[in-house]
């Protein structure tokens, strides 16, 4: 399904067509612009393109209400030279290795940046709603700090390092700054949201899995998710075959597999130690009249 088939009025896109011949995303970009394509940019830069094209769409709609979906081609591999980066300088826009990553994720605070200085510059930051988060942890092959620790990426993988992200908000006079929380989220919630948001009822008749988390960016208790249940497959796709089928349920503390497999998740992030307290489990669920499994 293409962006203007998916209710998008303009769209600017890294190439959408059905090919593995896509061009870049980054130095040098292929694009799509509302149905355009602009092959081999030369000298231009892939995500400055895109923020360019959003804070367009956002001067031009400043008198009404609009949305912008925004799935930034960073930081995703392969790991490209940035503008501010000496292989840049150097003519090598192109060359890809993993110590490019750190100026990955600095350009993407950028780019970031340039967008949310946008919505402030348009008078719009108290109107306007920005959530920022990822569709996955970190690629396995980078390691970052988090405080002491060293942690690798788990991208692909359903532990934490693959499917705990940041989420955070922003809209000034709504959301209380600085103010954090560890309810459970997942992207089904997004849709049940901004609906309320935008003071819209969700069709009747249809079922929806999502609970929104409206009244938390409020700045009030909500009623957080008791659980989360996850279907993930990739497959198929591009280099999709190492990863296989995986479905589980899990709260705060607990993690279940349809296998069996139970993991404490506090005191063992990256599942290294399955327990056996299954029992235990299944019948708080049956209890709490939820049929994932």
């Amino acid at each position: 399904m293409l962006p203007h088939q998916s209710g998008f009025n303009d769209y600017c896109l890294w190439h959408t067509g059905h090919t593995e011949d896509k061009g870049s995303r980054y130095g040098d970009p292929t694009v799509v612009v509302n149905g355009t394509e602009r092959k081999n940019l030369q000298g231009q830069y892939g995500e400055d393109i895109f923020a360019d094209f959003v804070n367009g769409f956002m001067e031009t709609n400043r008198n009404r209400p609009f949305f912008v979906y925004y799935p930034m081609a960073l930081t995703h591999a392969p790991f490209m030279p940035t503008p501010r980066s000496a292989a840049w300088a150097a003519g090598n826009r192109l060359q890809a290795g993993s110590q490019n990553f750190k100026d990955m994720v600095e350009y993407m605070d950028g780019a970031v940046g340039r967008v949310v200085q946008q919505v402030d510059r348009l008078g719009l930051a108290e109107r306007t709603l920005i959530l920022f988060y990822s569709d996955n942890g970190t690629d396995q092959l980078i390691e970052s700090r988090l405080g002491n620790r060293v942690v690798r990426g788990g991208k692909g993988l359903t532990t934490d390092a693959g499917t705990r992200v940041p989420l955070i908000a922003r809209c000034p006079g709504m959301v209380p700054a600085g103010r954090v929380l560890d309810d459970l989220v997942d992207s089904t919630d997004f849709l049940p949201t901004l609906a309320g948001l935008a003071g819209r009822q969700l069709p009747r008749g249809v079922p929806f899995d999502g609970v929104s988390f409206l009244p938390q960016l409020q700045g009030k208790t909500g009623k957080p998710r008791d659980w989360i249940y996850s279907w993930y497959d990739p497959r198929p796709g591009h280099d999709k075959e190492q990863f296989r089928r995986q479905r589980f349920a899990r709260d705060q503390r607990w993690k279940l597999y349809d296998d069996g497999r139970l993991y404490e998740v506090p005191r063992d992030e990256l599942e290294m130690h399955a327990l056996r307290r299954m029992r235990a489990v299944r019948n708080r669920g049956e209890r709490s009249g939820s049929s994932g499994m």
